[in-house]
């Protein structure tokens, strides 16, 4: 079945924005390596042998594992919403204007769009700012003690915030904009 004018329209405008999407996950993904890596960096001290870290180490490990948890949330995210419509969840609430349930609506288009913003702000821009953070909290001016009693703080600190990440992120998609909109008619 050929394709309206309009119908053209808002799938080159779904493409456009699915590239969007698509840049956000690979810039979530970068940010994600470059936390990681941050976070293996931070911890290490503690497995050395004489091992000398800051009296913030445990702080600085909980800002790292939260900030590296949220951008694997966002990833996860951003990946969900770049699945072309013939794949979203079926719902027998939505109506069938066009006649093929892959075919994007403007609804659809802007369900995506503000989630996308939504996830961005909350869940990228928030990890960074935490991974940020943690690196402050090393370099800032301190007093350094042996690694060996900080492990347990440390310990309970990463713990402590991949719970709290976990949490949030549940919480967050709970009020995620559109949270029941990106559906699909029935076949």
């Amino acid at each position: 079945m050929p394709l309206t004018d309009e119908q053209e329209r808002l799938e080159t405008l779904g493409e456009q924005l699915r590239a969007k999407i698509s840049s956000k996950f690979a810039a979530s993904t970068f940010l994600a390596g470059f936390a990681a890596t941050i976070l293996a960096a931070v911890v290490s001290p503690l497995w050395q042998e004489n091992g000398v870290v800051s009296v913030y180490f445990p702080v600085a490990v909980g800002l790292a594992v939260a900030g590296t948890g949220l951008f694997i949330i966002g990833i996860i995210r951003f990946d969900e919403l770049s699945m072309p419509k013939r794949f979203w969840p079926s719902s027998p609430k939505r109506q069938n204007p066009t006649g093929d349930v892959g075919l994007l609506e403007m609804t659809d288009l802007w369900a995506l769009r503000d989630r996308m913003v939504f996830f961005w702000r909350f869940l990228t821009l928030l990890g960074t700012a935490l991974t940020g953070l943690a690196l402050f909290v090393l370099i800032a001016p301190q007093s350094h003690v042996g690694s060996g009693p900080l492990r347990s703080p440390a310990f309970f600190w990463a713990s402590g915030a991949a719970i709290a990440v976990t949490v949030y992120g549940w919480l967050l998609d709970r009020r995620a904009p559109h949270r029941h909109e990106l559906q699909r008619p029935v076949d």
